[in-house]
């Protein structure tokens, strides 16, 4: 080429260089040229990666949210070529030049939700807004009836792609990645799934969390709005009310064995006159009642909401509320998912702010149980200093025999006018029903995971009629005289057994047996394997602690227990003993009354009644009950075996168990449990006990000559119990064997 043999003269003046570039010239007039180029080449793709494990949103109202890609196709390559042609005149050669474009699309299916959704509005790509329509797509709105995708199902066959049943997503076909700088962008949604009332929402969250319909009252959250609201799906039901409690401002209480929303108003409240303040058994206190004043530095001076802004594209918006005369320098941040309009947000963070410091001042003081049936969240109507305050009960506390203590904060009724609606107890008086007969039962288990302490019993309690809560009384003399021992707030999830729980193997997961419950109170729910071997599920039947993983409601208030695990907590003695009608208890809805030790192994009468009546009261009920301190009582061993030697030495080893910090450690014994080791074995023949080994260590030795002694003869097979001693119960459980 001209190029190459002129490059080879001697450049080493001006004309060398002139002449290397007029070789150039000459190359290109002569023969002209090629050019090849090439425009939007990748050879390196960024692929968005799909999180996964990542929780499904849940949109109430309407609200953004972030997709997540759930199935791709490889990045198809297409080129497009055009050529130009230049030149040619005067003898010259032409200039031929050839581009190649190059594009990439892409198939792809993005999660967006939890279905099912109303509709998606607006979509951004990459934080712009696109208009959905210039794209090829489906979309799926996340019902429970909807179909595998035919687009996936024709690239990965028929039967290879899930439905996705109960999630929203959208499916792109084909999508052109140029305008995204080659690479899938992050894809956000407007999402519309029309669950805009807070009283139906807070219903629906209650329902799914596991109450019935008929245990939830929010009809004062009628006719309230909810613009929308975004929640991870890993969220607790009680998280998300909590969410809207912060927004809306409301409280849940229990009222007649029901869960009651309500919101903050003042205006409901009920009166107390001058003459009841300061309840007193014997003597009268100084000051019927005690106000105290938190210290301001403790307070915020300023108050913040982030929330979801509905002006600014459903972003993070940020609103302050602050106190301008204030010694204090703290600052308080509320974070919610809540989609406010930026005025709403302010107005929120306002009012938040607001009751802060109208809650300062506190209130203790002692009512008469006529007011047993007040709980937290209700509004005392209390006249101090001469003039009639408001106050909202924080806490109630069960004292002396007819006497209630109550904490409360001052509320006013102005601070929740922007997000509540009066109603004037005058107009629209409660009138508490009559408390109903409360049925006990009370048990002595072993020492449940976490305790320490064994020196206590449990009491259940269920109800037939209105629930205010339940007085525990005991007597030491037959009932001349009462001493108060506690109260309980809840109804246990009690029952009966309407089949007989047949023995299962206490190693493993009992998967051949079940059991019917009746439940007189509450509600069951199924759990996975990991939540039961965390301790969720267990109840006591009959004597046996159970615990299971399937409850299947069969009828009305009526489940069917699978998936057990048997004997637990040292209760394996107890599998063959099962009849039918035994009581049913969930161990979690027990209350824990404690005692004194020198109360074991006599009897004692306790007596139970509603808290709004005295213990003389009709209603009360009388049980009788022995405490034998299980909680004290050591395990059975386990791993008995067994050897004999030439002559006949019977040789006896087991593994000990532990009640305590039994879990396992590698490398390390469990704890002993007991304040020293020692073991009995009893040779047992037709049911007589021949001879009692006491040893400090789990082996006996049983010698020829004992065993000749005893039978007139070396055994070639014995009976025996084993027992690990407790100072303080004695003989724990048994294990027999025949060795």
């Amino acid at each position: 080429m001209a190029t190459l043999l002129l490059a080879a003269i001697p450049a080493n003046s001006f004309w060398s260089a002139a002449l290397i570039m007029l070789g150039g010239y000459i190359d290109s007039q002569l023969f002209g040229a090629n050019v090849n180029q090439e425009v939007g080449k990748v050879n390196d793709f960024q692929m968005q990666t799909a999180s996964y494990g990542t929780a499904i949103p849940l949109i109430v109202g309407t609200s953004r949210t972030t997709g997540n890609v759930i199935w791709t196709t490889k990045f198809v390559e297409h080129t497009k070529t055009e050529t130009q042609t230049q030149g040619g005149k005067g003898g010259g050669g032409k200039t031929k030049t050839t581009t190649t474009t190059y594009y990439y699309t892409i198939s792809l299916a993005v999660g967006i939700c939890q279905g099912p959704i109303n509709s998606i509005g607006r979509v951004w790509a990459d934080g712009k807004l696109i208009n959905l329509s210039n794209y090829q797509h489906t979309i799926y709105y996340g019902n429970e009836e909807q179909t595998p995708d035919n687009w996936l199902e024709a690239i990965e066959g028929n039967g290879n792609v899930p439905a996705f049943r109960g999630l929203a997503y959208i499916v792109f076909k084909n999508l052109n990645i140029s305008e995204f700088g080659n690479r899938i962008p992050s894809f956000s949604f407007e999402i519309t799934r029309t669950i805009t009332d807070l009283k139906a929402l807070v219903e629906t969250i209650s329902i799914n969390s596991g109450l019935q319909y008929s245990d939830v009252d929010a009809s004062d959250l009628q006719g309230i709005q909810v613009i929308g609201l975004e929640s991870a799906g890993d969220k607790t039901g009680r998280s998300i009310i909590e969410q809207l409690q912060s927004t809306f401002m409301f409280d849940a209480i229990e009222r007649n064995g029901k869960v009651v929303f309500k919101r903050r108003s003042s205006n409901v409240g009920y009166e107390v006159s001058a003459d009841l303040l300061g309840a007193y058994e014997t003597t009268p206190a100084e000051e019927p009642y005690k106000i105290e004043y938190k210290d301001e530095r403790e307070l915020p001076r300023r108050l913040t909401i982030n929330y979801l802004s509905k002006d600014k594209d459903y972003q993070q918006g940020t609103m302050s509320a602050y106190r301008q005369i204030t010694k204090s320098k703290n600052e308080q941040t509320i974070n919610i998912k809540m989609v406010l309009s930026d005025s709403e947000a302010k107005q929120l963070a306002e009012l938040r702010l607001f009751e802060l410091w109208q809650s300062r001042k506190t209130l203790s003081i002692n009512l008469s149980n006529t007011f047993g049936w007040v709980l937290p969240g209700d509004i005392l109507k209390l006249p101090i200093n001469d003039e009639k305050q408001n106050f909202m009960i924080t806490k109630t506390t069960y004292g002396k025999p007819g006497l209630i203590k109550i904490e409360a904060v001052a509320t006013a009724f102005e601070v929740y006018i922007v997000s509540g609606r009066k109603v004037d107890c005058e107009t629209n008086p409660v009138i508490p029903s009559a408390p109903g007969e409360i049925i006990s039962k009370i048990v002595d288990l072993p020492l449940l995971p976490g305790e320490t302490s064994t020196d206590r019993i449990f009491i259940a309690c269920e109800v037939k009629g209105v629930f205010y809560g339940a007085n525990i009384f005991r007597s030491s003399d037959g009932g001349a005289t009462w001493l108060f021992v506690d109260q309980s707030t809840q109804l246990s999830t009690i029952g009966n057994t309407l089949s007989v729980l047949p023995p299962g193997n206490t190693i493993t997961w009992d998967e051949n047996s079940t059991i019917d419950i009746k439940l007189t109170n509450g509600t069951l729910e199924s759990r996975p394997a990991i939540d039961v071997l965390n301790n969720f599920n267990a109840a006591l039947i009959g004597e046996e602690i159970v615990q299971f993983r399937q409850a299947e409601l069969i009828s009305e208030d009526t489940y069917r227990l699978s998936g057990l695990l048997r004997g637990r907590l040292g209760t394996e003695d107890q599998i063959y003993n099962h009849n039918i009608n035994e009581t049913f208890i969930m161990l979690d809805t027990l209350k824990m009354l404690n005692y004194s030790s020198s109360d074991l192994y006599l009897d004692k009468l306790y007596r139970v009644g509603p808290v709004t009546l005295p213990v003389t009261d009709e209603t009360y009920i009388d049980y009788i009950i022995n405490i034998k301190g299980i909680g004290a009582r050591p395990y059975s061993v386990c791993h008995v075996t067994s050897s004999r030697d030439i002559i006949g030495n019977l040789t006896i080893s087991w593994i000990r168990r532990t009640r305590i910090n039994g879990d396992w450690k590698p490398y390390t014994d469990v704890p002993l449990g007991e304040a020293i080791e020692a073991y009995e074995v009893d040779i047992i023949l037709n049911e007589k006990i021949l001879r009692t080994i006491s040893i400090n260590k789990p082996q006996a030795i049983y010698t020829a000559s004992q065993q000749i002694d005893d039978f007139g003869k070396v055994q070639a097979s014995i009976k025996v119990r084993i027992y690990q001693i407790s100072e303080v119960y004695g003989r724990g459980a048994v294990k027999e064997e025949i060795l």
